[in-house]
């Protein structure tokens, strides 16, 4: 666990050095369903634990869009043995967008298993995705989002003084999907335009959280 945060430190530096910092806003991602899109601006490097019945796993991804069209990536997960690494590659194809063809599709490949994804905006701010893969992706995979709040929702409080004072929140963004026999329901929201953070539930009954920082 130890080596896994070094690494994860150590992403951040390096990317932080090499690229400057950008405005990021809420992508498609959904809570294991990969999504038919790329990452935002240059890269993003993201880490999340799955909380088990002991102290959890977890892992740390990093990925750079090479070209309009394409990005790679690896992601650092814990091996057999707690005092091991594992590399996995990512890398992520865009074949048609939903601006020209009514329809997002992209293919990829994360560590060993390859997958097809899609998505496509639905009525009432919903959008869908599904898309099919081998491996830990065990056939069929489908998915739900949708933006709960599009607009920051401004709360009044009263101050000290009597005086009014406006806050905001942030939009969340909530995912229903089903892949490997399972469902998995997840939230994320902007804590910083470059700071995302996610809390899903797996399955019903594991609990997994994570931040990823756009740059």
């Amino acid at each position: 666990m130890k080596k896994l945060i070094y690494v994860s430190m150590a992403l951040v530096l390096i990317l932080t050095a090499v690229n400057g910092i950008g405005e990021a806003s809420l992508s498609d991602n959904l809570v294991l369903v990969p999504e038919a899109s790329l990452v935002e601006k240059t890269g993003e490097i993201s880490g999340d634990l799955i909380l088990d019945e002991g102290l959890g796993n977890g892992k740390v991804s990093g990925a750079f869009k090479l070209t309009p069209w394409l990005e790679a990536g690896v992601v650092v997960s814990e091996g057999t043995r707690s005092s091991e690494l594992r590399f996995d590659p990512l890398v992520k194809a865009i074949i048609i967008n939903e601006y020209n063809y009514g329809l997002d599709l992209a293919a990829g490949l994360r560590g060993e298993d390859l997958y097809i994804t899609g998505a496509k905006t639905l009525d009432y701010g919903l959008r869908g995705h599904f898309g099919i893969g081998n491996g830990g992706f065990d056939g069929i995979f489908l998915g739900l989002t949708k933006v709960l709040n599009t607009n920051d929702i401004e709360i009044t409080e009263e101050e000290e003084e009597n005086n009014n004072a406006l806050s905001s929140l942030p939009p969340v963004k909530a995912s229903i999907e089903f892949m490997d026999g399972r469902f998995n329901i997840g939230f994320r929201s902007n804590i910083t335009n470059e700071l995302k953070a996610e809390l899903s539930v797996l399955n019903l009954n594991r609990l997994k959280a994570g931040l990823s920082y756009s740059f």
